[in-house]
Parts: structure tokens; sequence; C-alpha cells
């Protein structure tokens, strides 16, 4: 881990192929509840779209349309950019974004994922539990986007 100092504050950086997000990088991200997710357009220019997230065990997740242009991005280029900000503080991850389009993982995953962004962002009134729940993902073409860290910049 690098500590760089600048005009703002602290700046780290973790940086390898793969990595785990450190207890304070976690911490950080359990206080919020969107991100900024950056992927390439197929002309190359970047798009940005404001989402919700969850971290799990292994990545950060993020629940889309299989139809959406961010889901068709990830498909032809997997580099991707999460970015969580607080006021100046943030934190960026850079990494590679997997698409989780298979059962039963990705109803696993949406439904810890919308538990979690349920306790965070109030009461949905949508079905949690069995075969309603499934229904519901497919009914509005859901999966998951499973990001893995590959670099970590966090500034205070």
């Amino acid at each position: 881990m690098a500590v760089l100092q600048g005009a703002t504050g602290r700046t780290t950086a973790n940086r390898s192929r793969e990595m785990e997000l450190t207890d304070e990088q976690r911490a950080y991200l359990d206080r919020n509840l969107l991100c900024i997710l950056a992927t390439s357009r197929r002309d190359g220019t970047p798009q940005v779209s404001t989402l919700h997230y969850s971290v799990q065990d292994d990545g950060i997740y993020i629940g889309l349309a299989r139809n959406s242009a961010k889901w068709h991005n990830v498909a032809r280029q997997p580099r991707v950019a999460v970015l969580v900000n607080e006021g100046r503080a943030q934190l960026v991850v850079y990494g590679t974004a997997e698409q989780v389009s298979d059962d039963p993982e990705r109803v696993d995953r949406y439904r810890a994922h919308r538990t979690q962004t349920h306790g965070k962002g109030g009461e949905l009134g949508l079905p949690q539990e069995g075969d309603a729940f499934r229904e519901m993902l497919d009914a509005g073409n859901r999966a998951m986007l499973r990001i893995t860290p590959e670099r970590v910049l966090q500034n205070e």
C-alpha cells in the first residue's frame, strides 16, 4: 500500500491484479448506498451511471437489466471503475466486471444485494423469497455484475 500526501488529505492506494478490500475500505463502502459505475461504450467513450451497489464476500455487486447499455459494455470490455463519494472524500475501485446471469448464483447474489440495499434504502415492497423473487428478476430481465477489485484509491 502506498500513501501519498496531497492538498486535500491522505490518499491510499492498493495495487495488485486481484485484491481484497481492507477493513477501512469495506467500512467506507458499507456506509454508502450509491456508486458511479464507469464502463466503455463501443466507440471507447466512457459511460457513467449512478447505481445501487452491495459489497459481498468476493467483490462489489451491481444489479442491472441484461438489455442495458452497461451490460453490453461490460460484455465487450470488462474493465470498469466504481466511484463512491462522501463530499470530498472518495473511494475508487478499478477492476474487472463479470456478468452473473446463471441461477442459482444470480438469485442468491441478487437477494443478498437487495437485502443490503433494502436496509439502507427503506421499504421497497418487492418479494424477497422463493419463486416470486426469481420470477421478479426474470420479468425485469435482471442479473448482477460482480466487480473484482484490482486497484483501490481512497482519499479523505
